[in-house]
Parts: structure tokens; C-alpha cells; sequence
């Protein structure tokens, strides 16, 4: 009989496993096999190590490595931690500002990402809203999108405001499931604010830091769409990315056994930070 209702629980996982086979580890394994081969539209060749020994004497394959890893570590650590502050603030309002700020955070969620990346691309624009506000104060116009490293921390900028938006609503939903009894308690002790911040809401929310950490850091390894609005990968490949390397190579240039090389070395990078991640945030015990 317990035989029977574990394999029936079985059968339920059976279309989520398929599904997750069909789309993921198939096309991941597919993908591997493609790096090792020259192949286009037209033909098809096994090249063995060539396209991975092309990478790796890539100067430009390594410049946008270390980009990719600058982005990551220049925005999820503000955005995690700015976005809780912010949602600990807003949880503090009346519940008709809490719906407000909850629709006003997640409304440039509503917009396509390519729309956003005008929107920053006019902002840091020569003649731009930045550069009016900065003339404002008698400065004199920058290329911010023009020259190095403007352009890499105005694309960072874009995307620690574009991802702020559904952290602040996710903290916030979290906040809200918290008891409230342990803050009444915690007022009765003589605790303030901050010191409720600090050993009751942070404590309590670190699954949900945990979560947006690692979802976050995957999400700026993957970051190319504002950087093919904004600078196209310049100044001098200043902000060029490794999916914009992905994007170019596969779709442009229509290499597609190094575009997969690429995206494989991309794998393993993302599964390496998101272990250890989960074994830091593991150890906390969350």
C-alpha cells in the first residue's frame, strides 16, 4: 500500500522531470557537442578543441569575462541590499502606500526590456537628461556611454535600477508574512526600529535574500540586451558581455559550435557562483 502511493507521488513529478529534460538537459548536452564542431546554417564539421583553444587565446573572450564578473559583483550586492531597505521602509506605511509603492516598483516590469534600454540610452544620451541636470551645475556635457569606464558603470547603473523593481515586491510579500506578534513583542522589550530590522525581519527574511541573491547573480551573468541598446559592446569592448559575445558570434556572425562554447563556459560559471552561494547561505542555516 505505501508502495502504491509513492509511486502514484512519482508519476505526479513524471511531466515536470520530462519537461525539464526536454528544454534543459537536452539542449545542454546538445549544446556541449556543438562546441566541438565548426558549424553554420550551411555545414557541419568536428573541430574537436578548436573553437575552446580559440576562446581562451581570445583577448576579447577574456575582456568580456571579466566584465560579466564585474557586473554581477557591481550590482546584485546593491541591489539585495538596497532593495531591502527600501521594502523594510515601505512596509512601514499605511497599507494604501504599500499597494501604491507595490504597482509604482513593478510598473518598468510591465515594459519590454528593449524599451528600457532606450530609455537609459537617452538618459546617458551627449545631449541627454543626465548631462542637462550636471550643466545645471555648470558642468560641462560627459560621454558617459563614450569612454571608459563611464560606460561600464552606466550600463551597471541600468541594470541595478532595472532588476530593483521585483526585489523591493518580493521583500515586501516577505515582510508581510512575518507575525506581526513578534514585533508587538519586541516593542513591549523597548526594542526600536532598526534593532527589529537588525534581529527580527533580516533574520527571518534570509531564505528570501538567499533566493534573490542567486537569481540575481544568474540574471547579470545573462546581461546583454542593454548593452547591445546602449554602447553595442564599446567603448573599445569596454562593456561587452559573454552573452553579447553568445549573440554575436551565433546570430551575427553565424559561428554557431563557438557561440555554443561560449554559452557552455557560461554554464559551468553560473553553476560554480550559484554553489557557492547556496553553501554561504546554507551555513547561516536558513
Amino acid at each position: 500500500m505505501k508502495l502504491a502511493k509513492e509511486i502514484k507521488g512519482a508519476l505526479w513529478v513524471v511531466p515536470a522531470v520530462a519537461m525539464f529534460c526536454l528544454w534543459t538537459v537536452y539542449p545542454a548536452f546538445k549544446g556541449i557537442m556543438l562546441s566541438t564542431f565548426d558549424a553554420s546554417i550551411r555545414h557541419q564539421e568536428f573541430t574537436g578543441l578548436k573553437n575552446w583553444i580559440y576562446l581562451f587565446e581570445s583577448e576579447i573572450f577574456w575582456k568580456g569575462l571579466v566584465n560579466t564578473v564585474g557586473y554581477v559583483v557591481a550590482s546584485v550586492p546593491v541591489v539585495t541590499i538596497l532593495a531591502l531597505l527600501i521594502a523594510i521602509m515601505a512596509y512601514r506605511m499605511s497599507s494604501r502606500m504599500q499597494k501604491f509603492l507595490r504597482f509604482a516598483f513593478y510598473l518598468p516590469n510591465l515594459a519590454a526590456a528593449v524599451i528600457i534600454g532606450i530609455i537609459w540610452k537617452w538618459i546617458f544620451a551627449l545631449r541627454g537628461l543626465l548631462n542637462y541636470l550636471v550643466s545645471l551645475f555648470g558642468i560641462e556635457p560627459v560621454l558617459w556611454l563614450g569612454t571608459n569606464p563611464l560606460a561600464f558603470w552606466s550600463v551597471s547603473l541600468s541594470g541595478i535600477f532595472g532588476s530593483m523593481g521585483t526585489a523591493i515586491i518580493i521583500y515586501m510579500a516577505a515582510l508581510s508574512s512575518i507575525d506581526k506578534e513578534l514585533y508587538d513583542s519586541a516593542k513591549i522589550d523597548g526594542c526600536k526600529e532598526w534593532q527589529e530590522t537588525l534581529y527580527i525581519s533580516v533574520p527571518l527574511m534570509l531564505p528570501v535574500i538567499a533566493f534573490l541573491t542567486i537569481i540575481r547573480t544568474i540574471g547579470m551573468f545573462q546581461i546583454w540586451q542593454s548593452i547591445y541598446i546602449m554602447t553595442g559592446g564599446g567603448p573599445a569592448h569596454g562593456t561587452i558581455s559573454i552573452v553579447y559575445q553568445i549573440y554575436n558570434h551565433g546570430f551575427v556572425d553565424g559561428r554557431f559550435g563557438l557561440a555554443a562554447a561560449e554559452a557552455v563556459v557560461l554554464l559551468v560559471i553560473i553553476l560554480f557562483f550559484s554553489a557557492i552561494q547556496f553553501l554561504l547561505f546554507t551555513r547561516k542555516k536558513i
